[in-house]
């Protein structure tokens, strides 16, 4: 029972993570502001997710470097078009909320995976 709710919980994890990415990619949309390096991290992330199954350790070791290429990819975008949104002037507090987020789910996925008794056995998700 106590394994069923864990991966009931890394499943909840990934789901929350999707619909953050496909939140941020509607907003560009939106927006009309597709800013190609933060929908390319967001669309990493969802083909990602749909990932066939690894086995525990790969999935701790995938969840890790994925939250980090997905914060780079961030960070380059920051450093390339600036803190501030060009039509607006005002800072991208979003674009911090979306990210900070999304790397914290992924760390507490991975540390979710890491807490599980039998690391041989592949993941449904």
């Amino acid at each position: 029972m106590m394994k069923r709710n864990k991966q009931k919980g890394s499943l909840g994890l990934l789901i929350l993570i999707a619909v953050i990415q496909i939140f941020d990619i509607i907003i560009h949309i939106a927006t009309s502001q597709i800013e190609p390096i933060r929908v390319i991290a967001s669309t990493v992330l969802l083909i990602a997710i749909a990932v066939p199954r690894l086995t525990e350790s790969r999935r701790i070791i995938w969840a890790l470097g994925l939250s980090g290429k997905y914060l780079l990819l961030n960070v380059l975008f920051v450093l390339e078009d600036g803190f501030t949104n060009v039509g607006t002037g005002e800072p991208r507090v979003l674009l911090v909320l979306i990210v900070l987020s999304t790397t914290l789910l992924g760390v507490l996925y991975a540390r979710s995976l890491s807490h599980r008794k039998d690391k041989s056995r592949a993941l449904p998700y």
